[in-house]
């Protein structure tokens, strides 16, 4: 899972870094971020032979949402507001939670 994240995560950021390029060089950088999320779906595929659906997209979205928001404040400078810090909380104690519930068989 964890090469998932950076993949999503690092397609994301280098997506948004493609923006401040044009013509052939925005493409390249936009090939290069689209190339690392195919990446990521690929770690992702393997990852759901051993980690249930429900459990590994909450965990992908969460992470990636995390990961990219922290990235976009240090690289881009985006503000983070004393909202987007209780946010990020509260999606890592949502993650934590969906982590612990235990699976039950009802067959």
């Amino acid at each position: 899972m964890a090469a998932t994240i950076v993949c999503s995560s690092g397609g994301n950021v280098i997506t948004n870094w493609s923006h401040r390029f044009s013509g052939l060089r925005h493409l390249l950088v936009l090939g290069i971020a689209s190339g690392i999320q195919v990446v990521g779906l690929l770690f992702y595929s393997m990852a759901l032979t051993a980690i249930p659906l429900s459990i590994a997209y909450s965990i992908l979205v969460g992470s990636t949402l995390v990961v990219v928001t922290i990235v976009a404040a240090l690289w881009f400078k985006e503000r983070l507001t004393r909202w987007h810090l209780i946010g990020i909380a509260l999606i890592i104690l949502g993650m934590a939670l969906i982590k612990s519930g235990k699976q039950h068989d009802h067959t």
